[in-house]
């Protein structure tokens, strides 16, 4: 298992009604576009700066003690402020200068920083990210009383140090956790709310048990109460940090503890986060996750576009060789909706710069003219850009023949 940072609550990801996954990918590029658009606009109208006349990166974190902290504090706001040439390559060096310090120096370095210092969080994530790497017991003990309840980079990484000393030794770790549980380090500031630090670090524990030992993970899982376990258990759902090995042990201890829809849940996030989006290796995931043929035909629906998808963004043609190859694995999985799935991955390539409308009708006449169905037409007027096109729309939602069907599109436009 690879010790990483996660994302937790998942509660926000228990989304009563329909699922969205199939979007997510081409929401977060477009989205991802955006941004990249909006600050290339701002850095070419932000005035140039020079860069700030302060010694080079090597100077600054040479081997002299003590470093002055508050000049590597304004070369870093400096980097992430003005247009310097290399940015990337400053910041880089800054990260491979404190990569080899030993764990003594760095811990050091903590205390050298100033308090007022603006950049101290961004340094401390530095100095803190080499440290967990040569020394994660030393940072858990040293370091382990300053988690918070709030999500950070700090907090992850030292649920990361927390991770790879439960691969080494796992009764220390679980000792250290509860010691700071016994403590109070995670009662909640809110009457009656649990610490998410206490989440996190408690998720880590467990998920590095996994495949080591996997009936202390179910033991420990069994005495922690329903509500907080489901936070706990959920928190480790992503497929980043779930790598295939542990992935059917992690399957067997959420069906011990978790209900039919959370599992459906983790399922279909996992299968959306998967780094590999080939039709097999979904396939191969739910083999080892030991997914259901219910959740599998379920997301089976969600995920089919996944593939498309990256054709899309790459700008590649997508043909009905492509979309047979997603007919047949949606139906070798158990779903009945391959004809609005087809639908929706002709509204991919509808909405793409490079192929548009046009192109897109192509292919929604070659598999409407071999089977008229109403489900093609929904899963292609469910996209935006098609309802956009006012005379096209209406022809095809003329061509629909239930009444109820025409209903049901109408009130989700």
């Amino acid at each position: 298992m690879k010790c990483q940072a996660f994302i937790p609550p998942v509660v926000a990801l228990l989304v009563a009604g329909g699922w969205i996954f199939s979007q997510r990918r081409a929401l977060d590029s477009v989205e991802n576009e955006r941004s990249r658009a909006l600050a290339q606009s701002a850095a070419a109208s932000a005035p140039v700066r020079k860069a700030p006349a302060l010694s080079t990166v090597d100077q600054l974190l040479s081997n002299s003690r003590p470093r002055d902290w508050k000049k590597i504090d304004e070369f870093i706001r400096g980097l992430n402020s003005d247009r310097i040439p290399r940015h990337g390559d400053e910041m880089s060096r800054i990260s491979a200068a404190i990569a080899v310090m030993n764990p003594e120096e760095i811990l050091a370095a903590f205390d050298e920083i100033p308090k007022t210092n603006p950049s101290r969080t961004e340094l401390e994530d530095l100095l803190l990210a080499p440290l967990v790497k040569l020394a994660p017991e030393l940072a858990l003990e040293r370091l382990g009383d300053r988690i918070t309840s709030d999500p950070s980079t700090f907090d992850n990484l030292l649920a990361d140090a927390l991770c790879a000393l439960t691969k080494t030794d796992p009764k220390k770790a679980a000792a250290w956790l509860d010691d700071k549980i016994d403590k109070g380090l995670f009662d909640s500031e809110v009457l009656g709310k649990p610490s998410q630090g206490w989440w996190r670090m408690e998720s880590a524990l467990i998920r590095a048990m996994l495949v080591t030992n996997p009936t202390e993970a179910s033991r420990r899982a069994a005495g922690i109460d329903p509500k907080n376990r489901e936070h706990i258990l959920m928190s480790a759902m992503h497929s980043q940090i779930i790598e295939p090995a542990e992935q059917a042990a992690y399957g067997k201890l959420c069906r011990e503890f978790l209900d039919d829809q959370k599992m459906l849940t983790i399922v279909g996030w996992m299968s959306v986060e998967l780094r590999q989006d080939s039709y097999q290796e979904i396939s191969a995931f739910w083999d080892r996750f030991g997914a259901t043929r219910k959740e599998r035909a379920t997301v089976a629906a969600q995920v089919a576009r996944k593939p498309i998808q990256r054709m899309v963004a790459q700008s590649r043609k997508v043909t009905p060789e492509d979309l047979d190859a997603m007919r047949a694995w949606v139906t070798s999985e158990g779903s009945r909706k391959v004809e609005t799935i087809t639908g929706g991955a002709i509204g991919e390539v509808a909405n793409s710069k490079s192929a548009g409308i046009a192109e897109a009708m192509v292919l929604f006449n070659h598999y409407y003219e071999g089977n008229p169905n109403d489900g093609l037409i929904v899963g292609f007027l469910g996209w935006p850009v098609v309802q956009a096109d006012k005379p096209l729309f209406q022809s095809l939602f003329q061509k629909l023949s239930n009444d109820r069907v025409r209903a049901n599109l109408l009130k989700d436009l």
